[in-house]
């Protein structure tokens, strides 16, 4: 499944958005949304190889939660 272009989705609603593919773009980009005063969507994209905690498993209820 592919999904679709969330950038160009917020830019389509006047939202202002980035999109952070680097670990080292990642304080920047959140510091830049935390000081907007305005909607701010920020895209972080990590390797699908890579675990990003907390996480739901698929099927699960937020119950279920997994810290590590």
């Amino acid at each position: 499944m592919i999904n679709p272009d969330f950038i160009k989705i917020a830019e389509g609603y006047h939202i202002q958005s980035r999109l952070v593919t680097k670990r080292s773009d990642l304080e920047e980009a959140v510091k830049e949304m935390l000081n907007s005063d305005k909607a701010y969507f920020l895209e972080v994209r990590v390797e699908k190889e890579n675990n990003v905690f907390p996480m739901v498993p698929t099927g699960a209820s937020v119950s279920e939660v997994r810290l590590k």
